[in-house]
């Protein structure tokens, strides 16, 4: 079975996931964006982020790739646990 890549670009189908206020500043909600570049053949995976975000000038330090944004959303009661602990350990890195 061959292990290599195909395409170059990042594409896992996304659900609708709800935008929270910042939970690290509270100030502003959170933005899902997606990258436009390959750098790590990352092209075209979504993130979400505080617009406060600068990490490590000072700023907030929300920012989370999709999966990891939804998983965030379970362990907080966000969206309701459809899925088993270890799906969301596992996009947490538990």
């Amino acid at each position: 079975m061959a292990t290599g890549s195909t395409s170059s670009s990042y594409r896992v189908p996304t659900r609708c996931l709800p935008i929270i206020k910042c939970p690290c500043c509270v100030v502003r909600d959170v933005k899902k964006y997606t990258t436009n570049t390959d750098l790590h053949g990352n092209k075209g995976r979504d993130f979400y982020k505080c617009p406060n975000h600068k990490a490590g000038k000072g700023g907030c330090d929300f920012w989370k790739w999709g999966d990891e944004y939804e998983a965030y959303l379970f362990l907080h009661g966000i969206l309701p646990n459809l899925e088993s602990d270890n799906y969301v350990e596992s996009k947490m890195g538990m």
